[in-house]
């Protein structure tokens, strides 16, 4: 499967004006919805349905990311596309608007207030033990 490395997508987020807190909190996340994968499916979810790309948009957010993409005339699994799709929405804005302490706590409020997954709390905690390894992987430590 096609991915994109960590830091490609942190060099890129840095160039938008993200903060490195910020950043590795959608990190985190990123590897968590598609583990980097600019293409991934949701499982079990028929074409055009489902989660799908960096961060498993769904529903009327997916449809949003193709549209964006498709006005640009950018193909939906480039990941420059997604992230650029991404910081244009709504709870980005406010993510972005928002002060943390560390990147445990951007990485949590991304996955509860953005991705809003089942189980909302147990899979923050999950995201937030992928920090040292992207740290790593980026250069950071």
């Amino acid at each position: 499967m096609h991915k994109v490395s960590p830091k490609a997508i942190y060099d890129y987020l840095i160039e938008n004006n993200v903060t490195h807190v910020h950043a590795l909190g959608m990190l985190a996340n990123i590897k968590g919805e598609s583990d980097f994968s600019p293409i991934a499916q949701e499982k079990g979810a028929s074409h055009g349905r489902g989660g799908y790309g960096l961060f498993q948009h769904t529903g009327s957010r997916r449809r949003s990311l193709e549209q964006f993409c498709k006005s640009r005339g950018i193909y939906t699994g480039d990941w420059k596309a997604q992230i650029d799709y991404a910081l244009t929405e709504r709870d980005t804005v406010q993510y972005l608007e928002r002060v943390f302490p560390d990147a445990a706590a951007a990485a949590t409020w991304w996955t509860v207030y953005w991705e809003r997954p089942r189980n909302a709390q147990a899979q923050a905690a999950k995201r937030v033990r992928f920090l040292p390894e992207i740290e790593k992987e980026i250069g950071y430590v």
